[in-house]
């Protein structure tokens, strides 16, 4: 049996299941029924497969212990070649250079830079005290005092200083020329100066007695 409600008055009828029109038995209206709905058909269910038996594992055996091998020795530095810089020996290296590149001709600044670099630290903090000469005042000297030799004294050339005292500036020959090579001149024997510092004559080693 299933339940029907009329289109009319609204009346709960009971009629089978199997019919599809049905009258109303308080107004008399005729209701056509919708089919019922057929059951919904039983789902299969997969039976649920057995967890898998756990797998006995073998204990692993540890490693054996290794002996390290022997470091390698450090590789012998060739003779002549210094060693790497650090940071705070190439910052006062640096500066050095700074400070004596004034004294020497702009294209000897790569020399002047390599024979600091390449002399122990030492001896570069020992090149600021070379007796170099000022190229500004070497060349006023010749200009003005030129005559009497004054510039040739000022950058230790006495023989020369005297020669050109006597003969009033290699007579005027000599005083013109110093105008424009004094300078210079002065620039050539400050790098002199600094290169003896830099790197000092090694003595010869004597001779093997017989």
């Amino acid at each position: 049996m299933r339940k029907f409600k009329c289109y009319n008055c609204g009346a709960i009828c009971a009629v089978d299941d199997s019919v599809t029109q049905a009258q109303c038995p308080t107004c008399g209206t005729v209701c056509v029924l919708a089919p019922k709905a057929p059951a919904p058909a039983p789902v299969a269910v997969a039976p649920v497969a057995p967890a898998p038996a756990p797998v006995a594992v073998a204990p692993v055996a540890p490693a054996p212990a290794t002996q390290e091998a022997p470091a390698a020795p450090a590789p012998v530095r060739p003779a002549g070649k210094e060693r790497a810089l650090t940071s705070s020996e190439w910052s006062e290296k640096a500066a050095i250079f700074v400070c004596l590149k004034r004294y020497v001709a702009a294209k000897k600044y790569a020399e002047l830079y390599s024979l600091i670099m390449n002399a122990p630290l030492p001896l570069a903090r020992q090149a600021l005290t070379a007796k170099v000469k000022c190229q500004f005042a070497t060349f006023m000297f010749a200009s003005y005092l030129g005559f009497l030799g004054v510039d040739r004294f000022y950058m230790g050339s006495i023989v020369a200083g005297v020669f050109k005292l006597l003969t009033g500036g290699g007579f005027g020959i000599w005083y013109f020329v110093d105008l424009f090579v004094s300078w210079q001149q002065c620039r050539t024997k400050n790098l002199k100066k600094i290169k003896a510092i830099l790197q000092p004559a090694v003595p010869a080693p004597a001779p093997a007695k017989a």
